[in-house]
């Protein structure tokens, strides 16, 4: 990791021993920055299998590249009206969900509302509302915050997806109302599943787009998780 070598042999194939190979390009990459030239890379293994695994590597798309490319045709809209209302980050993506990135301050003028999951029982979910969501987010996870979120059974906590694209501070938290509101009148005392909350949370978009109707700028949510059953 992060060493600068001679010379390094390596197995880029199963052997059918060790059950290793590698997956995706950039980890050719790697491998030839950590000599100072590509003579003093030796590749251990059949030489045609060897060369068939590095070619069929280097022609695979990366699983970062695909994601950039989903979030730029989405987010470079040059009209946001035209924008879609649902950003989907869950396909592809190429990281964990312990891994993946926060907005951080000031990515949104007027803050967030937020769905959160826990990963410890991935059927319960939390709705709050924000202007610093990746303060938040870690106050909730070092329970520093509200109180049913604070439950050490319930931590860690991952964010499912969050709404931006509020105007007014007002309008954030009638959202966040709305999201909670709409939550409550469709379970009648039936905890809603994760994936039910989240296209609850798309219905009070269309909700709020209709009392606001007079505004140009749409609300957007963004979702990270798309699952049965998360995984940290």
């Amino acid at each position: 990791m992060g060493g600068d070598f001679g010379k390094i042999a390596s197995s880029v194939c199963d052997d059918g021993i060790n059950g290793f190979r590698l997956w995706e390009r950039g980890q050719v990459i790697v491998l030839l920055s950590r000599v100072h030239t590509s003579k003093d890379l030796i590749f251990v293994g059949d030489k045609t299998l060897t060369s068939r695994t590095l070619l069929e590597i280097l022609s695979l798309p990366s699983p970062y590249d695909s994601h950039l490319q989903y979030i730029s045709k989405h987010l470079t809209n040059p009209s946001s009206y035209d924008m879609p209302s649902i950003i989907n980050l869950t396909k592809p993506t190429p990281v964990q969900l312990c891994s993946l990135e926060c907005p951080k301050q000031g990515d949104a003028q007027y803050g967030y509302v937020y769905l959160l999951i826990s990963l410890s029982q991935p059927t319960v979910t939390y709705i709050g509302e924000t202007i610093n969501l990746f303060e938040r987010i870690s106050q909730h996870n070092k329970g520093w915050s509200q109180r049913f979120t604070n439950s050490i059974h319930l931590r860690p906590w991952a964010c499912m997806a969050y709404v931006v694209g509020f105007t007014t501070h007002y309008q954030r938290k009638y959202f966040e109302s709305l999201w909670q509101y709409l939550k409550e009148r469709s379970s009648h005392n039936v905890i809603s599943t994760p994936i039910e909350v989240l296209h609850i949370g798309q219905l009070a978009i269309s909700s709020y787009h209709q009392e606001f109707s007079e505004t140009s700028i749409k609300l957007r949510l963004v979702q990270f998780i798309d699952f049965t059953t998360p995984s940290s």
